[in-house]
């Protein structure tokens, strides 16, 4: 190219025609991946024993035997199951022999739902797990022998 101004005529170019240089500007775009780094993670998993205190309940049924030795009258109902409040009391029946058979209430038994609670110190295991994060440099990544497990 040589060095004239493009706005001056030639010497033997007509007034009427000027020649005006057009330039154009393109651009191309383009990506690629590149390895900047790696992240290794260690996850380890740690038992720890640790004291905890709770409320343990316990349910005990006490039995009480009451002697009632009383001769049921001929045609009456057997007694059956009742409950009185927190207790159950329950019949007990026998045949006897007199000179007619009858039914005698022999006993009854009265059952009775105690529940107490106590404090109580015990030791259980409990797992932790704790992360361990290193990260690489883009030349410590490239010599990494670690296969790349990407989520």
């Amino acid at each position: 190219m040589t060095d004239r101004d493009p706005w001056v005529l030639d010497g033997d170019a007509s007034p009427s025609r000027v020649t005006l240089p057009v330039m154009e500007e393109t651009v191309e775009i383009g990506r690629r991946t590149e390895i900047t780094g790696r992240v290794r993670i260690d996850v380890r998993t740690q038992v720890v024993d640790e004291l905890v205190e709770t409320m343990l309940e316990a349910t005990e049924m006490r039995v009480e035997r009451h002697e009632i030795n009383r001769m049921l009258e001929p045609g009456s109902p057997v007694p059956q199951q009742t409950q009185d409040g927190d207790t159950t009391i329950i019949p007990v029946i026998e045949e006897v022999l007199v000179v007619e058979k009858r039914l005698m209430l022999r006993a009854e038994l009265h059952v009775t739902a105690v529940t107490t609670s106590e404090a109580v110190m015990t030791t259980v295991s409990l797992r932790r797990q704790t992360a361990e994060i290193t990260r690489l440099g883009a030349d410590e990544a490239a010599a990494d022998p670690t296969p790349d497990r990407s989520l």
